[in-house]
């Protein structure tokens, strides 16, 4: 036998003391993770622990919290911590246990008696499901080979980077969401949904349309003098019949509320570039 693999009767789990996690697939680890061996060496070390019990732990066995914690388990990395002191939930990432505590208890500031340092270890380290930390009690030697230790496994960091990612990706979009609700409710106004604006653009692509669109230009002498034409024969006509109408009409025109007037009357904009656009 190897020994860079450990079997825990106790837990009925391989380890692997390179990568510092269990194998589910002794086989398919060796041959993704331990390029380095060849076929006629990997078979022979999948053949001589074939006759081992190894399984997945189930959560419920590894209750151990910063209150309880049990000696390390040979062969899994040791992960510097945090621990909740309210509900027991444990953490490697300090940006995840402020996401607990603003979700779960309300916020506020976590001071040192609501959490604390502590180490912890895993079976797995991926899928997400399979990762359940759980406090244990280092030896001094090994708590100096900890403090010295660059990080998690390459794997463990990379899935701490992505779920990171994640969770910041989607406040992002829930923000954007925000602004864009907000801003739909106070820039749709009387005269968009009269004209039926929003419903004729509401399944296109409006930045697609954008990138299409554009002002003519110097060169092109016939589109510019087709779009002269049509201001004066048709937009400057309807700016012109605005004149006419009551000033509260235009009032409510001009408001995004149905009963309630704007404090400046539906018009053409002040600014010609932006009135040209």
């Amino acid at each position: 036998m190897v020994d860079w693999l450990v079997h825990h009767l106790a837990h009925l789990t391989l380890v692997c003391r390179v990568h510092g996690y269990a194998i589910s697939n002794l086989y398919a680890h060796l041959r993704d993770q331990h390029s380095d061996i060849n076929s006629k060496a990997r078979n022979a070390i999948v053949s001589e622990y074939s006759g081992l019990e190894y399984r997945q732990p189930a959560h419920a066995d590894f209750c151990y919290g910063r209150a309880n914690p049990i000696p390390a388990v040979d062969g899994l990395t040791v992960h510097n911590g945090f621990a909740c002191g309210d509900c027991g939930f444990l953490t490697t990432s300090w940006k995840w246990f402020r996401v607990h505590w603003n979700k779960d208890h309300k916020g506020g500031v976590a001071d040192n008696k609501q959490w604390s340092k502590v180490q912890l270890q895993t079976f797995f380290t991926g899928p997400k499901s399979a990762v359940h930390y759980f406090c244990v009690t280092v030896s001094e030697d090994e708590a100096i080979r900890v403090s010295a230790q660059t990080g998690r496994p390459k794997c463990q960091l990379v899935e701490d980077i992505k779920e990171q990612w994640a969770y910041e990706q989607k406040q992002q979009e829930e923000l954007q969401q925000v602004l864009a609700d907000g801003a739909d409710k106070h820039e749709t106004t009387n005269w968009l949904k009269r004209a039926g604006w929003r419903a004729h653009f509401k399944e296109r692509d409006l930045g697609e349309i954008y990138v299409c669109s554009r002002m003519p230009g110097r060169e092109d002498d016939e589109l510019r003098r087709l779009a002269a034409a049509m201001d004066r024969l048709f937009f400057s006509r309807c700016i012109d019949g605005l004149k006419s109408m009551p000033l509260m009409t235009r009032l409510l025109l001009a408001s995004p509320h149905h009963q309630d007037a704007h404090s400046r009357p539906f018009g053409p904009l002040q600014e010609k570039t932006s009135m040209d656009r």
